[in-house]
């Protein structure tokens, strides 16, 4: 596999970097979670809604939208929404996508990912969220939670699972294709940031656009590891995009690993999930590169026969 130029979402991460002694490549280790239980209620809104794009498919149009949300109450977190509405002849809409987020959970300090449905009717939005991944001080949770509201804001109500592995399955039958391509980090904010002994972790939102055999436009929550002690900068996340993957068009995530050294950034993202006709992808590629300009290229694996959302 060939390594070319990526940096997603670094913009910021260079900024941090900037401010510290010279940097080399460091992966540090994910904290031991042990298994636990525990409710969790509140509410939350989305501050603002992008449509990134919508095509028609038979009787029902199909439209991407991402929101930054924002919850409070027993999961304090900031994040975005990467999910697709289907509307019909009926005046019912029907929401499912996914959710990366910055913040905690029963008191727990770290990002998260999830994947939700909903409906909208005449009398308000409800839906399922099911929280399927996370890292720090989240390794290992889990939890099924239900959610409705009106307009922008909802409320919440379900339950957490902290467990110590889980591995995504692997689609059966699939193709494997090559994917090689461009694009930049478009926007950073920091979250929020917090000190670990030596270590300075700080939460990173970033706008991002792929362009080339993945052409897709989504949000990245990260984590920025810089070891005042060794001077080494490290990022771990996820990733929510929509767009295409060979032409195939659905939403899709990813998590990924890198590291800042004196040559740039470098480091590998995994697919692990996708919807429409993206429904199987897995597979992964390498990235290196100066910047929040990046080039990728790897190898994911597609289903022949997509689903019907």
């Amino acid at each position: 596999m060939r390594r070319l130029t990526l940096s997603l979402a670094v913009a910021a991460a260079l900024c941090v970097q900037a401010v510290l002694s010279p940097i080399a490549s460091a992966s540090p280790a994910h904290p031991t979670v042990r298994p636990s239980s525990r409710h969790v209620a509140g509410s939350g809104s989305g501050l603002s809604t992008t449509t990134l794009g919508s095509r028609q498919l038979s009787s029902r149009t199909l439209t991407h939208a991402s929101s930054d949300v924002l919850f409070i109450g027993d999961i304090a977190a900031t994040g975005v929404e990467v999910y697709t509405i289907a509307t019909g002849r009926s005046k019912v809409s029907r929401l499912y996508g996914y959710g990366a987020f910055a913040g905690t959970i029963a008191g727990r300090w770290g990002t998260f990912a999830y994947q939700f449905t909903g409906i909208s009717t005449a009398s308000g939005l409800r839906g399922v969220i099911r929280i399927d991944s996370g890292m720090d001080g989240l390794s290992g949770v889990r939890g099924v939670i239900r959610w409705q509201g009106a307009g922008s804001s909802f409320t919440y109500n379900g339950d957490v699972r902290f467990l110590r592995h889980r591995h995504p399955g692997d689609p059966s039958a699939a193709r494997q294709v090559q994917v090689a391509g461009s694009g930049a980090g478009t926007s950073a904010t920091t979250l929020d940031s917090r000190q670990v002994g030596s270590q300075t972790l700080t939460h990173v939102i970033s706008g991002v656009e792929l362009t080339g055999d993945i052409a897709a436009t989504g949000t990245e929550v990260l984590t920025v590891v810089a070891d005042a002690s060794t001077g080494a900068v490290a990022f771990r996340g996820y990733g929510i995009l929509a767009g295409t993957v060979a032409d195939r068009w659905g939403l899709f995530r990813y998590h990924f690993t890198g590291a800042a050294g004196t040559s740039g950034v470098s480091g590998e993202i995994v697919f692990v999930s996708g919807m429409e006709a993206l429904h199987s992808l897995r597979g992964a590629v390498q990235w290196e590169g100066p910047g929040a300009t990046f080039n990728y290229d790897g190898t994911v694996r597609i289903a022949s026969a997509p689903n019907r959302p």
